[in-house]
C-alpha cells in the first residue's frame, strides 16, 4: 500500500454540499435543498460541518455498491483535509462497518487503503487505520488481499511515531491474523520481527517457539534460537527451551525423552520424525555411504516398517531430502540432504568437496589448454604448408 494523492474535484463548499445532499438521500428525504444534514450545517463552521458529515457517514453503509466507493472517497478528502483524533475515529468505525452488498466487505477494505493511502507515511493516524484493515480484513475472510503488503510491515514502523508498546500490538494483531488464515510463513516472520522489539517478553517467546515446532513450513530454528528472548526461556521456561534445542539439533528418541510435551504432542511428533530423517540423511553423506537402511528408519523414527516409505516420501516432499527409493534392496539412497545444524564436520566436509571440485576443474582446464595448443599446431603447420606451395 504505497502512499498516494486523492483527488477530488470542487471547491470545499461544493464537496460539503454534494456529501450532505447524498447522506440525506440514503436517509430517505426527497427535498435536495432542504434535507436535514443540509439544512444543520449551512451555519456551522468548517470543523463542525466536517464533525456532523462523518457522524452523519454511518448512513452510507446503505450506498449501492457503485456509488459507495466515490462518496467514501469524497468524505475521505473532505476529512483528511483537516483530521483530527475524533474525525478519524469516527471516519475508521463508519467505513469498517461494510455495505450491505454482496461485495460490500471489500469495498470497504477498499476505502480504509485509500484512508491508509493518502495519510502521510508519518502520520499519527496510519497506525489506527491499519489495525481497522487489519480487523476487517480477518472479519471478512479477506485476509490474503492484504497479506502482500505486510513485507512492508518493518518499514512501516521505522516510519510511525509509535512507542514500543503500540508497534507490539501491531505486530501481535498481525500474527493473530496470519495464523488464523494459516499464512505461518507471515505469522512466523512476525514473531521474529516482534521479538527484536523492545519489551519482547517470555510469553511471546514461548509463543513463537510453539508455532515454530507445530507449524509444517518450519524446519530451521538458528534464527529463533538466536533472539535474546528466546534464550531467556533457558532460565524462565526451561521445559520449553529444552523442546527447541532438540527441535534444533535433537532427534525423535531425544523428543520422546524430554520430561513433558507442553505442546501439540501430534504436531510435533510429525515433525521431529521428519527432522530425524533429514539427519540420518546427512549423516550418511557425511560419512560417504550415501544409503540409509529401512531398518534403521524404522527403529530411528520409532515407526512400523510399512510405514517407511510413506515416511520418506513425505520427507522428500517437505524439502528436507532428495533420493531414490528401492524396494529391491530396502534402502534410500540419499542424493541430497538439509543439514540442521552447520558445524566444524560440515565446513570440513564442504570443504574437501571444493577441493575435489577444484581438482576436476583443473583437469578441464589442462585438457582444454592441451586441446587449445594443439589446433593452434595444426593452425601453424597448415600456415607453413600453404606458405611453401604458393613460393612453388
Amino acid at each position: 500500500m504505497a502512499s498516494n494523492i486523492l483527488i477530488v474535484d470542487g471547491k470545499f463548499e461544493d464537496q460539503v454540499y454534494e456529501l450532505a445532499v447524498y447522506i440525506d438521500r440514503l436517509n430517505g428525504a426527497t427535498d435536495e435543498a432542504a434535507g436535514p444534514l443540509v439544512s444543520s450545517i449551512a451555519d456551522l463552521s468548517e470543523e463542525e460541518v466536517l464533525q456532523r458529515l462523518v457522524e452523519a457517514s454511518s448512513v452510507l453503509s446503505n450506498a449501492s455498491e457503485k456509488e459507495y466507493e466515490p462518496a467514501a472517497n469524497l468524505l475521505i478528502n473532505l476529512i483528511l483535509s483537516a483530521p483530527t483524533p475524533a474525525l478519524i475515529d469516527t471516519l475508521l468505525k463508519n467505513l469498517s462497518n461494510p455495505p450491505s452488498t454482496p461485495n460490500g466487505p471489500a469495498l470497504s477494505l477498499t476505502v480504509l487503503s485509500t484512508v491508509f493511502n493518502v495519510l502521510p507515511s508519518d502520520s499519527a493516524f496510519r497506525t489506527q487505520t491499519f489495525l481497522t484493515l487489519l480487523s476487517v480484513a480477518r472479519s471478512y475472510d479477506l485476509y490474503d488481499a492484504l497479506q502482500p503488503q505486510l513485507t512492508h510491515l518493518r518499514t512501516w514502523l521505522s516510519e510511525w511515531p509509535v512507542p514500543a508498546e503500540t508497534a507490539s500490538k501491531v505486530l501481535n494483531a498481525v500474527i493473530d491474523a496470519a495464523e488464523y488464515a494459516e499464512d505461518d510463513k507471515t505469522a512466523y516472520a512476525t514473531y521474529l520481527l516482534a521479538l527484536q522489539q523492545e519489551g519482547a517478553n517470555a510469553e511471546l517467546a514461548v509463543r513463537a517457539v510453539q508455532h515454530a515446532v507445530e507449524r509444517p513450513p518450519h524446519f530451521n530454528f538458528d534464527d529463533l534460537i538466536a533472539l535474546e528472548p528466546v534464550r531467556g526461556l533457558k532460565s524462565s521456561k526451561p521445559e520449553i527451551y529444552a523442546i527447541l534445542e532438540v527441535f534444533l539439533s535433537g532427534d525423535y528418541a531425544a523428543y520422546k525423552a524430554l520430561p513433558s510435551h507442553t505442546f501439540n504432542d501430534d504436531l510435533c511428533t510429525r515433525k521431529i520424525r521428519l527432522l530425524t530423517l533429514a539427519s540420518l540423511a546427512a549423516s550418511s553423506i557425511s560419512d560417504g555411504t550415501r544409503h540409509i537402511p529401512y531398518e534403521t528408519i524404522t527403529s530411528s523414527l520409532d515407526i512400523p516398517a510399512a510405514d517407511v516409505e510413506l515416511w520418506i516420501i513425505d520427507c522428500i516432499q517437505s524439502h528436507l531430502i532428495e533420493g531414490k527409493l528401492s524396494q529391491l534392496t530396502s534402502s534410500f539412497t540419499v542424493h541430497r540432504a538439509t543439514y540442521r545444524v552447520f558445524e566444524r564436520e560440515q565446513w570440513e566436509l564442504l570443504s574437501k568437496r571444493l577441493s575435489v571440485w577444484r581438482g576436476s576443474l583443473e583437469g578441464v582446464l589442462s585438457v582444454v589448454r592441451g586441446a587449445k595448443e594443439g589446433v593452434q599446431g595444426v593452425e601453424g603447420a597448415l600456415k607453413e604448408a600453404q606458405a611453401q606451395v604458393n613460393e612453388a
